[in-house]
């Protein structure tokens, strides 16, 4: 497992390999953005940010991180990332993380038309301002992208989850806002065991496919998962089978009626 710092490093040489154009930046457009989600945050109980992807800092934290969690917002303001990444739970955050990872993997190989269907949903365990750990579920969704289809504007919805349980860890979906499709991208959270010897669903499709002769790019785009995340299936694949090639796995698992 890597460690919280390297995926974080990995984290950031994502978000830097978009190429922004700061002269085409229009940021009246960020302006008649957040005041549509001012207007919003006024109305919801919810709890609103906007992330700037080219600046890589929030441009906006409604009052309600203050009347719900109770939280400084002046504090939230300066610190930005690093007030929440302090607040998660330390099991969760790493999920998030390697979460975050998968999912700008996955929307950054979308053609531009393509990218704003997405939502993510993370439900996961933060500690409020008291010190208690609670359970809120997050969407993110795309608001804006710039002239070359670069990411540029995300919104952030926080609101407490209807599952209380502090025993479980994060809990992810991402999905097709258009078709209502579940996107699987294998995050597993801190409650889940990455060793079981059984191979899950998305390992024999993975397998399958590997038996017809595709490669990881063209599982990645008929699986609708990353290059990156098919070759970790296939990393656990060998694991599992205990074998050394993927031509030894698909012959054991024909054998073995898995495939």
């Amino acid at each position: 497992m890597e460690s919280i710092e390297a995926l974080y490093l990995q984290y950031q040489h994502l978000l830097n390999s978009q190429r922004f154009d700061p002269g085409q930046l229009d940021y009246s457009i960020v302006k008649k953005h957040l005041n549509w989600v001012q207007r919003l945050s006024e109305l919801e109980s919810s709890s609103l940010s906007v992330f700037d992807m080219y600046r890589k800092r929030h441009s906006f934290f409604s009052s309600r991180f203050s009347d719900i969690l109770g939280y400084d917002l002046q504090q939230v303001r300066k610190e930005d990332g690093r007030f929440f990444a302090r607040h998660i739970h330390p099991e969760d955050l790493y999920w998030i993380t390697l979460n975050s990872i998968r999912q700008l993997e996955f929307l950054f190989q979308l053609p531009a038309s393509r990218k704003k269907d997405f939502k993510l949903v993370n439900d996961y365990r933060l500690r409020n301002a008291a010190g208690q750990y609670v359970r809120v579920i997050e969407q993110h969704q795309i608001l804006e992208l710039d002239s070359h289809g670069n990411i540029w504007l995300a919104l952030s919805t926080v609101n407490f989850s209807p599952n209380q349980n502090l025993d479980e860890g994060l809990k992810s979906t991402l999905y097709d806002t258009t078709t209502g499709h579940i996107h699987d991208l294998e995050i597993q959270g801190a409650s889940e065991s990455e060793d079981s010897e059984a191979l899950s669903e998305r390992e024999k499709e993975v397998l399958h496919l590997i038996r017809q002769g595709a490669r990881s790019k063209e599982i990645a785009g008929r699986l609708y998962i990353s290059v990156h995340t098919v070759n970790t299936h296939r990393q656990r694949i060998l694991k599992k089978l205990n074998v050394s090639s993927s031509i030894e796995a698909v012959q054991l698992a024909a054998r073995q009626g898995l495939i």
